[in-house]
């Protein structure tokens, strides 16, 4: 075996794996802050109300290091600048639990936040370098399903490693993760084989300088915004219905969660594996409906576990739809719009969960029973969720990828 072999099946074999372990543990370093916010404000003897604010400061960091990093088409400068979002996202995680003061925790979880933007959009666009055009919307399917499967696993795992007041243990372990990824990374070579595009194909025609790629970019962040807005605005609303109208203990909502954390890595790994025989469109249209489906049926029932079934339903297709959509998106662009969508798909999820949070809480009102009434919120969901299938059929032109197209090469999205 020659040297370049050798070299071609470290990348190949350990480079996607790594992306994907990198992926998880910063997934799981967004959310481990939630069931241990109350426990730090206890700590740092301010307000519970307060402890919001902790997943705030990480998440517009995050926001705007994404719409400002870009992603290149270098293996080596893209390798390096994993390591450096490594090495500084291990260091703002390993001082969390030595600092005392509330105020300084809220800048390490920004600090946290700079790097975490920087190194999901770098993370992707490296997996993107390092894998073959005609495996690449499989490992990107995969990529984005490490998220659910955080939620799933991840956060109970580590509640359960190192038990819900010892929340130090928990920031020392994912500290030492990503120190570990980044030796991981430092020890894993460039595809040699694999070089970049050539000049040609990074000229100005592909860069989003003209009129045609910057509208392309704006039509394809619209539907990524409208696909996580739609989402939210009941997600989040979903399990206040459960506890409040339906009065369900909270151990079968967290079955809830992680029957739908499940449900949505299997549908992804199978989306990855048939993604070639499968048209994106009508994927997109007929989980559209089912969520129309399950959020009236969970919201409408008067039967507890028919609502928890429908919430776990909902969880496993509207993620589902959600990863989709980013995933088709990423994988057919041009590699310039993929370095530049990379970013603005951070940042607009960001916004746009936060945004259909915010604008649901309007449209749900008290009851004099106690109950809340959500007779405002379904309609507008319904017809949120019902907008995407059309935004897709009227902005994007899917070509499914074969293995004999032009050396296994995407079609870029036309309009």
């Amino acid at each position: 075996m020659t040297i370049q072999h050798q070299t071609t099946n470290n990348t190949t074999h350990w480079g996607p794996a790594l992306a994907y372990l990198i992926h998880f543990f910063m997934a799981l370093d967004l959310l481990i802050i939630v069931p241990f916010s109350a426990y730090i404000t206890a700590d740092s003897h301010v307000p519970a109300s307060q402890a919001g604010y902790l997943s705030a400061s990480y998440a517009i960091a995050a926001t705007l290091t994404s719409l400002f990093i870009r992603g290149t088409q270098h293996q080596l400068r893209e390798k390096k600048r994993l390591i450096v979002c490594l090495s500084g996202l291990a260091i703002a995680t390993f001082c969390l639990p030595w600092l005392q003061h509330f105020q300084t925790m809220l800048a390490a979880r920004a600090i946290a936040g700079i790097f975490g933007g920087a190194l999901a959009v770098i993370n992707l666009n490296y997996l993107t370098l390092i894998t073959p055009a005609d495996s690449r919307k499989r490992t990107i399917a995969m990529l984005m399903s490490t998220f659910p499967l955080a939620l799933t696993l991840g956060v109970p795992g580590l509640l359960w490693l190192s038990g819900e007041e010892n929340w130090q243990y928990s920031f020392y372990l994912l500290g030492g993760a990503f120190c570990l990824g980044a030796i991981l990374i430092h020890r894993t070579n460039p595809d040699r084989s694999n070089p970049p595009e050539t000049t040609s194909a990074l000229s100005s025609n592909f860069l989003p300088r003209s009129f045609a790629d910057r509208a392309l970019l704006i039509r394809l962040s619209f539907i990524i915004f409208l696909t996580v807005f739609s989402t939210f605005t009941v997600s989040t609303q979903f399990p206040v219905m459960l506890v409040i109208n339906q009065q369900l203990p909270e151990n079968l909502l967290s079955l809830s969660y992680f029957v739908g954390g499940a449900g949505s890595f299997l549908m992804m790994q199978w989306y990855g594996r048939c993604h070639a025989r499968l048209s994106d469109f009508h994927l997109i249209t007929g989980l559209s409906l089912l969520m129309v489906v399950t959020t009236l049926t969970g919201f409408l029932t008067h039967q507890p576990i028919l609502a928890l079934a429908s919430f776990a339903c909902f969880m496993i297709v509207s993620a589902a739809r959600t990863l989709i959509v980013m995933t088709s998106i990423f994988t057919n662009l041009a590699p310039a719009l993929r370095s530049t969508m990379a970013g603005l798909q951070n940042a607009i999820q960001h916004i746009a969960v936060g945004l259909g949070g915010a604008i649901s809480s309007l449209l749900i009102h008290p009851t004099l029973s106690g109950a809340l009434d959500f007779s405002h919120l379904l309609p507008w969901f319904a017809f949120m969720a019902c907008i995407v299938p059309v935004c897709w059929l009227r902005n994007i032109k899917s070509h499914p990828m074969k293995e004999d197209e032009d050396e296994g090469e995407n079609k870029a999205l036309t309009k």
